[in-house]
């Protein structure tokens, strides 16, 4: 994008509820992009947001300052929100000093050296924190729109920003688990199956010894289960970075079986290396939700997003969601279609499809029961073509649904 829009009208939440990743591209101000998707981040709706590209810095031209972007940042109340500016920058002549300004500033904001200079801005949250004061001076506007007039003709470096999140660090040295915990028996690097529990991923000692094994011949299944609920507080950081290790080293790898909330969906959603590795390496995925209340919307997003990283299809065969939402809240035909129609889009490899509802009793001899609604939803499925006569075959229950193409 290289020229501002005339007076954007911000995007409202109620026209876009569904969008929550955001990557662009521009040559242009920065400060009309966080005008615009503001109300968005008040929802705490976005999950993922990237700029990159191009400034180009005059004397009557100024950028977001430390405040105004601070305060839009703070805006979500999401622990998985990902952010990161990554922008080349340069100046007209006599406006070496406003860069100058800009990047003592960010510097000093993020305790980071790298953050801001001639030449670069990258600026990551939460990785930075903006844990140190920024400079006070009466000529800086809190306000939280600054214009920045960045010139369209300018010339980019190929400094485009990785589409791969911010991993998000936890201060794990708050954990109850002691660092001295180790497994029974020493790690074989030639197991078939591993169980991830949340005792291992807080135990420090047990991940060191887990990286410096360079090759897991064997595995073929991963389990992750927590067997304590998270609060809301709760964030992810190096536990991705940890899974994405293992699996990288696992060329056999083709069953991933999870069992955990929402919000550890979504950050392993938004993580593009794992999205990467997962999409061509498994052939069985598993998620059951658990401490949370969900839909097959919520999952079919989540597993969506994360199977989409990859320009390669993935090579899944299998895929079983558990949902533990009351029917009365999301189960309808017309979710049914929708949403399944969307998976068997995603996975063109796919052979079966299951489909899991808890609590068993709310599905049983009600309008509710699956044995009711699966003939409607494959029915109109077929008139709406979504799928093609002889294409599937299917069995239900009433808390389930299997289908196979």
């Amino acid at each position: 994008m290289s020229i501002d829009p005339p007076n954007p009208i911000p995007l409202k939440q109620v026209f876009a509820p569904e969008l929550r990743q955001v990557n662009i591209k521009l040559f242009t101000g920065v400060t009309w992009v966080l005008t615009f998707f503001e109300d968005l981040q008040r929802h705490s709706q976005l999950d993922c947001f990237n700029l990159s590209g191009h400034v180009r810095f005059t004397n009557n031209s100024s950028f977001p300052r430390v405040a105004a972007l601070q305060r839009w940042l703070t805006l979500t109340k999401s622990n998985i929100f990902q952010f990161r500016m990554k922008l080349s920058a340069d100046y007209n002549l006599g406006a070496q000093s406003v860069l100058e300004d800009i990047c003592v500033e960010y510097r000093r904001a993020t305790g980071d050296e790298y953050s801001a200079g001639y030449g670069n801005i990258d600026i990551r949250y939460p990785e930075m924190s903006f844990s140190y004061p920024p400079v006070k001076d009466e000529n800086i506007s809190n306000e939280p729109v600054v214009m920045n007039e960045g010139e369209g003709n300018s010339t980019s470096s190929d400094n485009s920003i990785s589409d791969e999140p911010v991993v998000i660090d936890v201060d794990e040295s708050n954990s109850t688990t002691s660092d001295e915990w180790f497994r029974g028996e020493p790690l074989d690097e030639n197991i078939k199956e591993m169980e991830l529990s949340e005792c291992d991923y807080v135990n420090n000692g047990l991940f060191k010894e887990l990286q410096e094994i360079p090759c897991w011949h064997r595995l073929q299944r991963i389990t992750i289960d927590y067997e304590v609920p998270m609060n809301e507080n709760y964030v992810f950081g190096k536990k991705l970075t940890r899974l994405a290790h293992v699996i990288q080293c696992s060329p056999q790898l083709r069953e991933l079986y999870i069992e955990q909330n929402l919000q550890y969906g979504r950050a392993l959603a938004s993580n593009t290396e794992l999205g990467i590795l997962l999409g061509c390496k498994l052939e069985v995925f598993c998620y059951t939700v658990s401490h949370d209340i969900s839909s097959l919307g919520d999952l079919a997003q989540i597993v969506d997003t994360l199977f989409s990283h990859s320009s390669s299809p993935p090579c899944l065969k299998e895929l079983i969601l558990k949902v533990n939402g009351h029917p009365s809240t999301w189960l309808s035909t017309k979710h049914l279609v929708r949403w399944i129609a969307k998976l068997f889009k995603r996975f063109p490899v796919l052979i079966h499809f299951t489909l899991n509802c808890q609590p068993r009793e709310a599905y049983e001899h009600n309008e509710y029961s699956l044995s009711k609604l699966a003939p409607k939803w494959f029915g109109v499925s077929l008139l709406s073509r979504r799928i093609r006569p002889g294409q599937i075959e299917y069995r239900h229950k009433p808390y389930s649904l299997d289908i196979w193409l």
